[in-house]
């Protein structure tokens, strides 16, 4: 799943292997492996992987398909008041049990 994955990103940012390894600072030799699946990126590379896309590392190991986390910085900030952002957080949670409860 993580050749996919990689591929795809790649391709969307139309890079080329060659360019890609240069930015990850790898050989290309070892980004087709990943690609392939022939060859799994240890942790470290899979952290640059991601990084680089802004990709979450569930979504580039297959765990998800949604491609970036989101934190609670996306959907409020500080200046907002306690009250807002705990309501905010109440829905997230409410949408995330009707999406468990309706899958």
């Amino acid at each position: 799943m993580i050749g996919k994955r990689l591929r795809l990103l790649r391709e969307e940012k139309k890079l080329k292997q060659i360019d890609l390894a240069k930015i990850l600072k790898t050989s290309s030799q070892a980004l087709s492996q990943y690609e392939l699946d022939k060859r799994t990126p240890d942790l470290e590379m899979l952290c640059e992987i991601a990084n680089y896309f802004e990709v979450s590392l569930d979504y580039l190991v297959g765990r998800s398909n949604i491609k970036k986390t989101m934190c609670h910085s996306d959907f409020y900030d500080d200046e907002l008041p306690d009250s807002i952002k705990e309501q905010v957080h109440n829905y997230i949670a409410f949408m995330k049990s009707e999406y468990y409860k309706n899958k």
